[in-house]
């Protein structure tokens, strides 16, 4: 490493950017619908932001990629049910949370049915939060020490989880949206740099690049068959209808419109 003082200044000065930006935001909480869902009057940019970065994480922006090498188009055709996703929750799932002012998925289902399935749906998310946690928390570790190898793994753990919840804890749903909008620019200049790096080494490996794709590669359903892939697609399709994270942020458009704007 050539430069570490450099290296390191960025990664503390980002932490502390999105710290300061998160806790800010705890003067304008003033009651729950502040802190649960952003007093409910975020408008259609900001919820695209705070909602792709959301959907952008590392399972998108690597896992998926990683998929595709191994998986090619048939990757692109079922992952696409995510995203078709969105427009059915835009028009038939999100309107009815903003409607009946809801606050959470177990929330929906005790308002539709009852107080078991209330419950039946709260234990649900919980684990599936914990799952998401606990992968975020690893992530957030192997990140920081590849950067900072001199780090422990376990501090950094520490450190960059340590950050997440205070600033949402101290500004809530508010202070995430925000920190997202941050997070979201800082993705795309990455994935755009990163592209110009890539394309000309792409251009001139392209003949070895050819050499190792399998011929699977741009069949339709990959070779794994046509079962798979429409179950595949329907996974990615219902799997996240009523996902925790994206769920909440069904409640905190400021109106209906807003919310299929966004979405």
């Amino acid at each position: 490493m050539k430069y570490p003082i450099i290296q390191y200044s960025i990664i503390a000065i980002y932490f502390a950017f999105i710290l300061i930006k998160g806790i800010r935001h705890a003067k304008n909480i003033h009651n729950d619908d502040d802190f649960l869902v952003a007093g409910r009057n975020v408008g259609w940019l900001f919820l695209l932001c705070t909602m792709s970065a959301t959907v952008i994480g590392g399972g998108s922006s690597i896992g998926a990629l990683g998929k595709t090498y191994e998986w090619g188009i048939l990757m692109l055709v079922v992952s696409s049910g995510l995203y078709v996703h969105f427009i059915f929750s835009g028009w038939f799932v999100a309107p009815y949370f903003r409607k009946a002012k809801l606050y959470t998925v177990a929330g929906f289902f005790g308002h539709r049915f009852n107080a078991k399935c209330r419950f039946s749906a709260f234990v649900l998310s919980l684990l599936f939060s914990i799952g998401v946690l606990v992968a975020q928390m690893v992530a957030f570790g192997k990140i920081v020490t590849s950067i900072i190898p001199q780090l422990p793994y376990i501090g950094a753990i520490i450190i960059s989880g340590g950050i997440v919840i205070l600033y949402s804890t101290a500004g809530g749903l508010l202070a995430v949206i925000h920190t997202d909008v941050y997070q979201f620019i800082i993705l795309i200049l990455g994935f755009l740099i990163t592209l110009a790096f890539c394309i000309p080494e792409l251009l001139t490996q392209r003949a070895n690049i050819q050499t190792v794709i399998q011929n699977e590669f741009f069949q339709l359903e990959g070779g794994k068959g046509w079962v798979f892939l429409f179950s595949t697609f329907i996974a990615f399709l219902l799997g996240e209808t009523f996902a925790p994270g994206y769920a909440t942020r069904y409640c905190i458009g400021k109106n209906i419109k807003e919310k299929k704007k966004e979405l």
